[in-house]
């Protein structure tokens, strides 16, 4: 056996196997390579399609928000509206029955007024806040007072033109302050502020 060519030989093989597993290794990290920056501008690519479906996901619920909001703030304008005009109604229709300053009011139309305005709030305050409801509370329960202190009196019983002078004066006295702090409210939900040196200088102790 001539160990000087198996030394050789061997020699020669390793050789080879070092060219070839040195080349294998360069075409393993080419490709390896190639696959990582792949998978890179996949993951980059999934990355902004989910971050531009998430934005516009966002500005879909902020758009539904809005709507929402501005359908609330609408109904809502609606409810402070009509229950003005009721407020307004039941007014002038109590005062008027108590000075009698208009022929034909009569306490059924007084009442029913005032039933009116106080069942269309019931069922709509639950767009206003707590303290206006409170004064609207205290509207209504004055309305009712003094249609009760009235009742008592009809016209043509004794003392019931006192009666009814003092109940007209006390509405007289005490309402409007009410109705002008329910006003100003009324003003502050819907964005409208009360415009300085218009004259009115009642207070919320007034009422």
């Amino acid at each position: 056996m001539d160990w000087t060519e198996i030394a050789k030989t061997v020699g020669t093989t390793g050789v080879v196997v070092l060219v070839v597993g040195y080349f294998l290794r360069q075409v393993f990290q080419q490709v390896l390579s190639r696959d990582l920056e792949k998978f890179k501008a996949d993951l980059s690519a999934k990355h902004d399609i989910e971050i531009e479906r998430l934005r516009n996901d966002l500005r879909i619920a902020a758009s539904e928000h809005e709507t929402r909001f501005a359908r609330l703030h609408q109904t809502r304008a609606e409810a402070i509206a009509e229950l003005y005009k009721r407020l307004v109604r039941a007014h002038e229709t109590f005062d008027a029955y108590l000075t009698r300053d208009q022929p034909g009011i009569e306490p059924e139309d007084a009442l029913k007024c005032v039933r009116e305005f106080a069942v269309y709030f019931n069922e709509n305050r639950i767009y206003f806040d707590d303290g206006l409801c409170m004064d609207i509370d205290a509207a209504i329960q004055k309305f009712v007072n003094v249609y009760v202190a009235t009742g008592a009196y009809p016209r043509g019983k004794a003392d019931s033109e006192k009666k009814w002078a003092e109940a007209a004066l006390h509405f007289g006295e005490r309402f409007p302050a009410i109705r002008a702090k329910i006003e100003r409210q009324f003003r502050e939900l819907i964005g409208v502020h009360k415009a300085q040196g218009n004259g009115e200088h009642t207070t919320d102790k007034q009422a």
